[in-house]
């Protein structure tokens, strides 16, 4: 997994710049956001394909804050892209999810097509069409013999 690669990487060199103070020191800045740069500057393709949008930045250019608040602001996007896939994980296999997810395929349909629902209604709408869908299924023959029977023949 590659983001989980990287995001222990970059919270070891987070951890290594807490923990020796190099930042807030004006002399051991230089060194950290070198370290920073030297470290992020070849990751950047990939972060850039892992992370959902590609808004960050990190060039040899930049002066030490800058740098160093986008290095934060990066390792934040990796862990909160890594707990996420990790939740989806999860979920994808649990039933459960997997469940709802099939009984609200009608919503979702409605929802793709631009048809926008509150939770709650989409939900009803969804269990709606699923009887209506089974009843007509099964007993679809009998209800138009019936009304065929008592309308069109009157």
């Amino acid at each position: 997994m590659k983001t989980n690669n990287l995001v222990e990487k970059y919270s070891k060199i987070q951890a290594e710049i807490i923990q020796n103070s190099e930042f807030e020191n004006i002399n051991t800045r230089e060194a950290a956001v070198t370290k920073i740069k030297f470290c992020i500057i070849p990751d950047m393709p990939l972060i850039n394909k892992l992370l959902p949008v590609n808004y960050y930045e990190v060039s040899a250019v930049q002066n030490d804050v800058t740098a160093y608040n986008s290095f934060q602001s990066i390792r934040s996007a990796l862990l909160t892209q890594f707990y996420e896939y990790k939740q989806e994980v999860k979920n994808s296999i649990n039933p459960i999810y997997a469940i709802q997810d099939m009984l609200l395929i009608p919503s979702n349909i409605l929802a793709w097509l631009g048809i926008r629902l509150s939770i709650s209604s989409g939900r009803i709408l969804s269990v709606l069409i699923w009887i209506f869908g089974f009843v007509a299924t099964n007993y679809g023959k009998d209800i138009l013999s019936f009304f065929i029977k008592h309308f069109v023949n009157h």
